[in-house]
């Protein structure tokens, strides 16, 4: 078993750990390689700090042309490399493409991270277990913070609250609604000062 290294941040810690746990969970799928991995990890955090108010490890992402990733992922997967806690596999997925496949060669520290949050890791790699690399990658596409950003421009993770769908008839009836309210609300404070 390979000697743990200090590392230089709680959140490149955790996601060296988020990294590892991820790996192993994805082990059977003929899917999952690098890319894979990048759109699980960016949904796990973007939808942890959406839904649990905070992200599972803080870390930034950027835009690249195969959607989000970590910015620091590639020191931190080399470092990983280095200590032996990590390997990446060469070979094709079941479209004939290489893929990149990361290997975990310990067990994740999961005692970093809540049980909800390892809860929503799992949810995301369901949701995405079907889609190839390609296909996760355009699903992250259609992401207000990937499409709003440029290449290497980080990704804000108040960009998960976004939507760029035409609001309903609903939507709008409740949003008017509610600005009369404000409005109705606002003139008897007027009139009463």
């Amino acid at each position: 078993m390979a000697m743990k290294l200090p590392t230089r941040s709680v959140g490149e810690r955790k996601l060296t750990e988020l990294i590892l746990y991820i790996t192993k969970l994805c082990a059977d799928d003929p899917f999952f390689g690098s890319t894979k991995l990048n759109k699980i990890l960016y949904f796990s955090d973007f939808l942890a700090y959406g839904n649990l108010g905070k992200a599972i490890t803080g870390v930034a992402y950027q835009h690249l042309e195969r959607g989000p990733a970590p910015t620091m992922l590639l020191p931190v997967r080399s470092r990983m490399i280095e200590r032996g806690d990590l390997r990446l596999d060469s070979l094709m997925d079941p479209f004939g493409y290489e893929q990149k496949r990361p290997v975990a060669l310990r067990e994740a520290d999961i005692s970093l991270f809540e049980t909800r949050q390892l809860q929503l890791v799992t949810q995301v790699k369901v949701a995405l277990s079907k889609a190839s690399a390609t296909e996760a990658s355009n699903i992250s596409h259609r992401e207000v913070g990937w499409k709003t950003t440029k290449m290497k421009e980080t990704i804000p993770y108040a960009s998960i609250f976004l939507s760029d769908e035409p609001l309903s008839r609903a939507e709008i009836s409740f949003a008017q609604k509610k600005w009369a309210e404000m409005n109705a609300d606002n003139h008897r404070k007027q009139r009463a000062s």
